[in-house]
């Protein structure tokens, strides 16, 4: 009798832990709004930092440096290219994803899409 008793209290437990599931499966979470706030401090180092704008200098200083030094030498008579990836360097969003974190959004939730 005592081992019955276990079963039927396995089996009732497993089935309303299935029930739970099932009913978590149907239902959509509510879009809240976006909390962005730990996105703060980087903005604001894109916006505010010496240090950024510094790098950004190094980097296109260094590929004038690599691309002149190669016109000159001449080593192949192939013609060159400048290719950038357009990024933080190039273009700067900052403000955009400021406006994204006063209004509490994100860019899913901009562009009508979740995640």
């Amino acid at each position: 009798m005592n081992q019955s008793y276990r079963v039927d209290k396995v089996l009732v437990t497993a089935l309303l832990l299935l029930s739970l599931s099932w009913s978590a499966i149907g239902q959509t979470p509510a879009q809240s709004p976006s909390d962005n706030e730990y996105q703060t401090g980087a903005v604001l180092w894109m916006q505010s930092s010496g240090e950024r704008a510094a790098l950004c200098y190094q980097a296109f200083a260094l590929a004038r440096m690599l691309l002149d030094r190669d016109l000159k030498t001449m080593r192949a008579r192939m013609k060159r290219a400048v290719i950038v990836d357009i990024d933080e360097t190039i273009m700067d969003n900052s403000r955009y994803q400021a406006w994204l974190i006063k209004n509490r959004k994100n860019l899913a939730t901009r562009r009508g899409s979740i995640g």
